[in-house]
């Protein structure tokens, strides 16, 4: 980084004396000058020589950086916007799964009444309650451009809002660790690297997209239920439940009317580009462990792709 930006006046002072020579000045004087006359140049001077081939009120120039320390000096320049590199944009992009009308009375009993008998299907209210922490190891399968990697993944949650996330694939492997507000990760050799308010928003998000956690948030007595209908998911018509929660993320489960058993999720997911992918995860082979029905199998879709 250094050598490379002590490179760049002399690259330029390089290309001044070439141009020097090429128009029968001389090139030795044009490039001993040219740092002491580079740096002499202000704001207007800068602005006379673009406007000879560049219209300055139609570019904007980004600068990266500290911005305590940038503020003063950008602001002789022109107006200046500061943007925070880790927070989303200001305006929030539409849902993109269907956000209806608000519910109607009988919607928010019917949704009431189908969590309900989902909670009881799954073991009940209280041995939700009762978890204070999940183990998760599992092989993955990941569709990627057209490519298949296998894997293999494990999770370990504490209550209240810790978790560890281990991936590997073939010979790469992630280690994400979440302690309540804040998040960290684990590099290849051992380094530690703080994570920003997007990535601790993922993981919580993450720590909150189980089956149980699902059922609890969808349970808590601040959070508005509504029924939806139903929707064909997975060969079946099943009912659909919208979730707002008081705080948190909005988010659309799916019962089968058979057994009330959870068999799918939508919610949106950031796609890092100031845009949301609409996320589904499917739950299969439901068994009980401790008491509790847990998905052994789960398929997670991002526009309806694997």
């Amino acid at each position: 980084g250094t050598d490379r930006r002590r490179r760049r006046p002399l690259d330029r002072g390089v290309r001044a004396a070439s141009a020097a020579d090429a128009s029968g000045a001389d090139p030795n004087g044009t490039l001993a000058s040219y740092s002491e006359r580079a740096a002499a140049l202000d704001g207007a001077a800068v602005s006379a020589a673009l406007r000879r081939n560049w219209d300055p009120d139609r570019v904007a120039i980004v600068v990266v950086g500290p911005a305590q320390r940038l503020r003063v000096s950008l602001a002789r320049t022109g107006t200046v916007k500061e943007v925070r590199l880790d927070e989303p944009a200001a305006a929030a992009p539409a849902d993109t799964f269907s956000s209806p009308a608000a519910p109607t009375a009988a919607e928010l009993r019917t949704g009431r009444e189908r969590l309900a008998k989902a909670l009881a299907a799954h073991g009940g209210l209280a041995a939700l309650r009762g978890i204070r922490d999940i183990l998760c190891e599992a092989r993955v399968r990941l569709e990627l451009q057209g490519h298949e990697l296998r894997g293999e993944l494990r999770q370990m949650r504490k209550e209240p809002l810790k978790m560890v996330y281990l991936t590997s694939f073939e010979t790469f492997e992630s280690r994400q660790v979440l302690d309540g507000d804040r998040a960290w990760s684990v590099t290849s050799a051992g380094q530690l690297q703080d994570a920003d308010s997007v990535a601790v928003r993922a993981l919580q998000s993450g720590f909150t997209s189980d089956v149980p956690h699902l059922l609890l948030t969808a349970a808590d007595s601040t959070t508005q239920l509504a029924d939806r209908g139903m929707a064909r998911i997975g060969g079946i018509d099943a009912w659909a439940v919208e979730v707002l929660p008081a705080a948190g993320q909005r988010r659309r489960l799916y019962f089968d009317p058979e057994t009330a058993r959870l068999v799918a999720m939508d919610q949106n997911e950031e796609s890092g580009r100031s845009s949301r992918l609409a996320a589904r995860r499917l739950y299969r082979d439901l068994r009980p462990v401790n008491g509790i029905l847990l998905p052994f199998e789960e398929e997670r879709q991002l526009d309806g792709r694997t």
